[in-house]
């Protein structure tokens, strides 16, 4: 699709406009660079950019190859399955568009959303959306997953949680784990990574969880692991 493409242009207004009126949710620099990327980045960049890519989910404009949601949780379920699972998701987004696919497969179970950036507070049976983080003290007893796709630092309160309950979990790490705070000790993103998956490794052995397991996906540009526990 070229940029001067009508479909393209359409496509990209629309995003536009939604983010305008959905402006509440944004610090107003975040505003405008988001608008500012949707305007000039290439589009199957955009279906990546964590921002601009719930976006675009949430008007129903990725399509199916660069849908990482979709392919996230087809992951999931090919791991540890959905269905009549009871599960957790660490920083679901704005959005929550990851969650939302899963309730659609899911005809038994449940999913519970944690992040504080979250658009709307909501809760029934089998859909739960907490606009706060999670932490040592979340209530995992009724759980039976714990997953995240890209928490940045969300990971470390994934795992503590999965581990701690030995729980089953999966993550998708990303870039946005070793900035700023308590991860300024890391030299870089690399450094990070490998503290998390060697974390997780003895983790899931001492607790009796089976073993870690890391899977790398190609499709997204992304060069971080998916890392999970296979009983």
């Amino acid at each position: 699709m070229e940029k001067n493409d009508d479909n393209y242009k359409v496509i990209r207004q629309q995003a536009i406009e939604f983010v305008k009126n959905h402006c509440i949710l944004y610090g107003y620099i975040e505003m405008h660079c988001l608008i500012d990327a949707i305007r000039n980045m290439d589009i199957s960049e955009l279906y990546v950019v964590e921002l601009a890519r719930e976006v675009f989910d949430e008007l129903g404009l990725i399509p199916g190859e660069y849908n990482i949601y979709e392919k996230f949780s087809n992951v999931v379920d090919s791991i540890h399955g959905l269905d009549n699972k009871n599960i957790i998701e660490i920083g679901g987004g704005r959005f929550p568009r990851l969650a939302k696919r899963i309730r659609l497969k899911q005809k038994n179970g449940s999913i519970t959303v944690y992040d504080p950036n979250l658009h709307v507070e909501f809760d029934s049976k089998r859909f739960k959306l907490r606009r706060r983080r999670a932490n040592a003290y979340t209530d995992v007893n009724n759980c039976d997953l714990i997953i995240g796709l890209m928490p940045c630092k969300g990971a470390e309160t994934l795992l503590d949680l999965a581990l701690k309950n030995r729980k089953d979990f999966v993550l998708w790490l990303c870039e946005g784990g070793p900035h700023g705070d308590e991860f300024d000790f890391f030299e870089g993103e690399d450094e990070w990574k490998n503290y998390m998956i060697d974390r997780a490794k003895s983790g899931v052995e001492a607790n009796g969880m089976g073993k870690l397991k890391v899977k790398t996906i190609n499709e997204f540009s992304d060069k971080y692991p998916i890392i999970y526990n296979e009983r």
